[in-house]
This record gives C-alpha cells, structure tokens and sequence, in this order.
C-alpha cells in the first residue's frame, strides 16, 4: 500500500519564514527532518528537528495538529566544531509560534551559544537513543562582505532623489554564492491629539541575487523608485497623524552553496510552497537543510536632508503626512 511521509520544514532564507509542506513517498519508517542556519555572528543558535510522520488512515491536516506526530519525545543534538573537535550539547526549548494548520500548542527547538568565526566547519548530529536513528548534516560558515555604499560612514548621508541613480554596492564573501539587500525607512508617527508616539520601519527587499564568478556587485537605481515604494506600502491616515523620517538603515544577508540549492528547488519563492515529490536535502539519514549565512546591518543615526524633503514634497509623498 502506498504510504505518503508528509513533514514541514520552516524556511527563513534570509529574513522571511515560510511554512513549507512537501509529501514524500517512502517506506513506514522513523523520519528526521533537521533544519538550521547558522550564522557566525550571532550569540545564540538554533536546530530545529520535525518527524516525518505516517498515516494509512487519517489525513494530513489532522495530523499536522497533533504535537506528538510532529516533534520526538527524547533527542540529543549536537554541533561540532570539526577544525578544534570541540563540542556543543544543545538544550531543548519552547518558542512561539503563529496560528496556522500544524499544531502552535507546542514549538521547540534545540539551542546553545557560542560565537563562531568564518570558515569553520561544524558537524550537526541529531540521535534519537530511543531508536537508534541518527541524522547529520555540515555546513561551513560564511564570513562577513566587505560594503562600499551605503558604508558605515556614509550612511547617514544616504540620499535618494528622484531622476539621479542611488548607488548599491558591495563585495560577497567568497563562500557566499547569494545575496539579498534590503533598504529600510525608520520613522516615527506622532498622533497631535493624544501625543502619542511610535517608531516604525518599513523595510524595501530591494535586491537579490547570486555572485557568479565575480562577488563584487554594483546596483544603480533611479532614487525615485525608493519613494514610489514606500508610498505602496504606507497606509494613508488621518489629518491627525504626523510622521517623521529618522534614519535610513541597511540590511545584507548572504548565503551559501547549499541555500542557493536550496532556494532554486523552492523557485525562489518566499511563501508558502507545496512540492510532491522529494526535494533538495543535505542532511543524511533524513530530510531538510544545513546552511550558513550572514546579516550585515547598517543602522543610521540620522536622515539626509534631500530625503526628508522628498518625504514631505514628493507628488506620491504628500498624502502621508510627513513633516519636520
């Protein structure tokens, strides 16, 4: 009798979470599907691990809400550090989770801290000692690109003016094989009746791609496309509201050769994708992804001149209110 493995793997490939359902035809047995993306810079790390789970009898949607079908009751995962041997006990924890077909009772993930620097290899093992079943994936860790606009000291003075090319540039890593940059306005909405404040950014996924032979990358774009954003994404509110910009700030993510796999699998999608067939994986003796990436931010302190302007004076500006 056919029988269908049906498991989800949460993918945030640079800075989106999707819930991805793939239905995999195999045999009635223990399933891991393993999932991490570890980035050198951060303080803490996570794996998450998700049973492949089997049914004859009840669909799957049913069983997506049942915790117990999709997480194991006893694991232990490690990470090593292939170059210096050391090892790393990850402990189990609870996080939130949003509303949605498979069970948010429950959420865990495996965790540890540490801070890692690029190049090294590490070697994520996930044993279940109630089965014997052992899953292991690799990844090495990619290290930081070298930025030429917006830079650290250039990005408060970043501008954006209408009919005048802005200027994108940096240099990848040379483990990186994809990027993505992000361009983020931060403001702040003052209503003149209650004097009630808040800070918001709204961010442009401005560009994305991958390096090539060369990892050098140029990106020149009429300023006016930054304002024609924002104005299809800022909700249009009353005469009360005032905003203000702040600053301008800058995100760059990179990945590499095994998320770039990945993502051509997945078409390069950031929502939610239903595959039937089996898909990319690295991790043996299971299913899901072992990557690395980075994230360079750049965070202003203040905003251009020209750029508040043009968000008080700019013809697809003015319905939103921004002032000095």
């Amino acid at each position: 009798m056919r029988k269908t493995i049906h498991w989800v793997f949460a993918l945030s490939l640079f800075f989106t979470a999707c819930d991805n359902t793939l239905d995999i035809t195999g045999p009635a047995k223990e399933t891991m599907i393993v999932y991490s993306l570890i980035d050198k810079a951060d303080s803490i790390h996570y794996v998450r691990v998700n049973k492949g789970f089997i049914s004859e009898d009840v669909a799957p949607i049913e069983l997506a809400k049942d915790a117990d079908q999709l997480f194991f009751d006893s694991l232990d995962v490690t990470v090593k550090n292939l170059g210096t041997g050391e090892v790393f006990s990850l402990a189990k924890q609870s996080i939130e989770k949003n509303e949605g077909v498979f069970n948010s009772a429950v959420n865990y993930v495996y965790s540890f801290q540490h801070k890692f620097t690029e190049g090294t290899q590490l070697l994520v093992t996930v044993h279940n000692p109630l089965s014997g079943v052992t899953a292991t994936g690799r990844t090495f860790l990619v290290g930081d690109p070298t930025l030429t606009s917006p830079s650290p000291t250039t990005i408060n003075t970043f501008n954006f003016e209408p009919d005048i090319n802005f200027f994108i540039g940096f240099t990848g890593h040379r483990d990186a094989v994809e990027y993505e940059a992000k361009i983020g306005l931060v403001y702040d909405e003052t209503d003149i009746n209650s004097q009630a404040e808040t800070r918001d950014t709204l961010w442009w996924n401005f560009a994305r791609g991958k390096f090539g032979d060369l990892t050098r990358v140029s990106i020149r774009t009429d300023g006016q496309i930054f304002y024609d954003y924002l104005a299809s994404r800022l909700e249009q509110k009353g005469s009360n509201i005032k905003r203000k910009g702040i600053a301008i700030v800058y995100e760059l993510w990179q990945g590499d050769e095994e998320m770039s796999i990945y993502s051509e699998v997945f078409d390069n999608s950031s929502i939610g994708i239903v595959q039937k067939k089996q898909d990319y994986t690295n991790v043996e003796n299971g299913y899901g992804l072992i990557g690395s990436r980075t994230r360079t931010n750049l965070y202003g302190t203040a905003i251009n001149g020209k750029v508040q302007t043009q968000l008080q004076t700019n013809p697809v500006m003015t319905r939103f209110n921004f002032a000095d």
